[in-house]
């Protein structure tokens, strides 16, 4: 947060609604200092997740608790040349 702001490079932010190490709002007010600088901001809230859970669910036997791998592929795709 500290450094967030103009220049930064597009951000997707991915949170789970249950997340108690990183709370939901850290991730929103990331998201407004990042586009108040003028980067480009996706967010993504999984319900029922936590922390590891989205981290799990880029894992084969995981990828069925929410669609987190197709998320960051489409997110990357149109910023990759």
């Amino acid at each position: 947060m500290t450094w967030a702001g103009a220049g930064d490079p597009p951000a997707l932010l991915l949170f789970g609604t249950e997340d108690t190490v990183v709370l939901p709002r850290n991730s929103e007010a990331l998201a407004g200092k990042l586009r108040a600088g003028g980067a480009i901001v996706d967010q993504r809230a999984y319900r029922t997740l936590g922390h590891v859970g989205i981290l799990l669910a880029l894992a084969r036997p995981f990828r069925g608790h929410a669609p987190v791998l197709d998320d960051v592929s489409t997110f990357i795709r149109p910023h990759v040349k």
